[in-house]
């Protein structure tokens, strides 16, 4: 396809241009493609609204358009890195390894760093690859390669660090868990309130460090405080280690914040709480009822 885009652009004339231009009122997308990215042709304005009508149906869903203006942006006129891994992902085709490959090249070659909104689609778009690698879905089944995907996410997006963090410690392998331990110690380190938490977790149960309960309690306040209510569970169980009446007041209090919040899972905790008499009077009542609006939100 490249050869032959090339090949047209060097002897297309400007009367050619303006006969695929008249010669329908909705050109193809092949042709608006030798519009935008000919040499030749010097009209800003017949330019532009081919541009217009490509990027239209690309954002449409269009694949063929998301992938001629890849290749615009790639190897045409355009040349913007950026722009071209943004087509290249929203086109789906990252899911083709000599895209995702073109991709890296275009950064690495060119020193080029990708701004943040290309990180976060290319780390979205590698990290659901190595999901449907995990799990087998459209795609086979392949374990190492999806942890090489995720390793790759977390570089663009650090989000990801917990689906690798998981993938690593499911294959119970001591290399494995040693990197699951060291990602978590590095990324602690920027409180990325995944690793903060996985890292609690770690001291909990004395994975490779001495069981520390007030180092597990430390990291989960941490990772609660950067990752608010989706960081509340491994706090509440830190705490409830603790087994004391300061430790199940503030249990109690944080619970109760959750909910105001809006938290409605916070319900199933506070049953816990009821139920086993922490912090609170025992009331099997008060816990089916906190149950009873978890199960009917």
């Amino acid at each position: 396809m490249y050869y032959y885009i090339n090949k047209i652009n060097k002897h297309i004339e400007q009367k050619d241009l303006d006969k695929i231009l008249k010669s329908t009122k909705n050109p193809d997308n092949f042709q608006l493609f030798v519009l935008i990215n000919s040499s030749n042709y010097d009209n800003s304005d017949v330019k532009k609204w081919a541009f217009e009508i490509l990027q239209s149906r690309a954002y449409d869903g269009d694949t063929v358009s998301s992938s001629l203006l890849a290749t615009y942006y790639d190897t045409g006129m355009g040349q913007d890195y950026d722009n071209a891994a943004k087509w290249y992902l929203l086109g789906g085709q990252i899911a083709n390894v000599m895209c995702r490959e073109r991709i890296m090249y275009l950064y690495h070659t060119n020193n080029k760093i990708p701004n943040q909104h290309t990180k976060k689609i290319l780390a979205r778009s590698l990290g659901h690859l190595a999901r449907r690698c995990r799990d087998g879905i459209n795609i086979q089944k392949n374990e190492n390669y999806s942890i090489n995907l995720y390793r790759n996410a977390i570089i663009y997006d650090p989000i990801w660090i917990n689906e690798l963090i998981d993938s690593l410690q499911a294959r119970n392998d001591l290399g494995d868990l040693i990197d699951a331990f060291d990602y978590c110690s590095l990324y602690s380190k920027t409180n990325n309130p995944g690793a903060l938490s996985r890292l609690s977790s770690f001291f909990a149960k004395g994975y490779f460090v001495h069981k520390n309960n007030k180092k597990a309690v430390e990291y989960a306040e941490k990772a609660y405080l950067y990752g608010g209510s989706w960081a509340f569970p491994p706090l509440f169980y830190a705490l409830l280690e603790n087994n004391t009446p300061s430790s199940y007041e503030k249990i109690l209090n944080l619970t109760q914040n959750e909910i105001n919040q809006g938290n409605i899972d916070a319900y199933r905790y506070l049953a816990h709480l009821y139920k086993y008499g922490l912090g609170v009077e025992v009331s099997p009542e008060m816990a089916e009822k906190c149950l009873q609006k978890c199960l009917n939100r």
